[in-house]
């Protein structure tokens, strides 16, 4: 527990620590200059048939529209494709292709989740989607977006049927493989679009890369106007900036800090769960024959011990019993335990008028029943 809660506060130090360093930065700067700063050259070209027309949008990784046009059918759709990118000097393999359907195509719904979930989280809402709703995996395509609500993940799953997104390609002349997500569309423009991608390929976490390089391209930023205040000889100002810079340099030091320390956590957990799985558990093996054995057998010596070289871990039982043979039968139902047999000659106690036993077992270090 000490290992999750440590990766999960370091998570947390360093998401904060990025988006108030973004947020601040974003402040300083014109509107136009910093979508250019932040666009990546990421380009979606958004297709949605209307009637007998088809509007076509270029928008950019953040889903800002560059430009938008409307071609009939009953032209040439994929050499009108071919020319509305041409006019912005882009090519067909540089852009993802999505398709727009009505917004009541798709089915929406909303759950609540602890955050200790973690990185179970994809499975989670598959698993959850899949058990409460009347749909089948291969019928559908489906996706996510998650954010935190105070002790909560708050998690809004869409889910389209895989029938439409066929008709509108078809109907398009098209192929599927040809697009890379399908999102939703409406007249009003009163709710903002989702996405739902149609490969289910995760796409990795982004953030941390993206602070840095904003980080470096800020303190770039920061020490050009500084240079330029030292030649127009204002040094009040100078003083003032390099104390702003000392502070984001001190503050970026925080984030990087952070981003070390989740891996040093993650690999900490790793090597503690790498350590689980080749580890018997002698309480484990206890709890097991106490379970197996019958109210009319006891156990007087329990001997739990390791053998020599790579033979693993060897059990060692001696009591009595009702019925000492049966007891080989017994403790062999059990996945942990192998190699069960009897290693002394099976005697009668004279006071307690019961077999005495001596028997032997292997333990077995199998990760099905260690995760049990």
């Amino acid at each position: 527990m000490s290992a999750v809660s440590g990766t999960s506060s370091a998570t947390e130090l360093a998401r904060n620590a990025a988006d108030w360093w973004i947020k601040e930065l974003a402040n300083l700067m014109p509107d136009r200059f910093w979508q250019w700063l932040t666009d990546a050259g990421e380009r979606n070209l958004v297709i949605a048939p209307s009637g007998e027309n088809v509007s076509l949008r270029l928008c950019d990784g953040r889903k800002r529209a560059l430009d938008e046009t409307t071609i009939e059918r009953t032209g040439d759709l994929a050499r009108a494709f071919e020319m509305f990118l041409k006019s912005h000097r882009l090519r067909r393999s540089e852009v993802r292709l999505g398709l727009a359907l009505p917004i009541e195509a798709f089915f929406c719904r909303e759950i609540l989740l602890p955050r200790e979930v973690g990185r179970q989280l994809p499975d989670i809402v598959r698993k959850d989607l899949l058990q409460t709703m009347p749909f089948r995996e291969e019928d559908i395509y489906y996706d996510y977006a998650a954010e935190h609500s105070g002790p909560h993940i708050a998690v809004r799953q869409y889910v389209i049927r895989r029938s439409f997104v066929d008709e509108a390609v078809f109907d398009l002349g098209m192929e599927l493989k040809d697009f890379s997500f399908v999102e939703s569309s409406t007249d009003d423009g009163a709710s903002a679009p989702f996405q739902l991608r149609l490969s289910r390929k995760e796409n990795g976490k982004r953030w941390p890369s993206q602070a840095l390089v904003l980080l470096a391209a800020s303190f770039i930023i920061m020490l050009l106007a500084a240079t330029f205040m030292t030649h127009r000889g204002q040094g009040d100002q100078l003083e003032s900036l390099t104390r702003q810079m000392e502070d984001f340099q001190a503050r970026a030091q925080d984030v990087r800090t952070a981003i070390e320390a989740i891996g040093q956590e993650q690999q900490v957990q790793d090597a503690l769960y790498t350590h689980r799985q080749g580890v018997v558990s002698v309480l484990d093996a206890w709890e097991d024959v106490s379970r197996l054995l019958p109210d009319h057998s006891w156990v007087q010596d329990f001997r739990f011990m390791r053998q020599q070289g790579d033979a693993g871990y060897r059990l060692t039982l001696s009591g009595l019993s009702a019925s000492a043979a049966k007891l080989v039968e017994v403790l062999d139902q059990s996945p942990r335990f192998s190699d069960v047999k009897l290693t002394a000659p099976i005697s009668v106690d004279p006071i307690e008028k019961s077999e005495r036993f001596v028997l032997e077992a292997q333990i077995r270090p199998d990760k099905s029943w260690q995760e049990k």
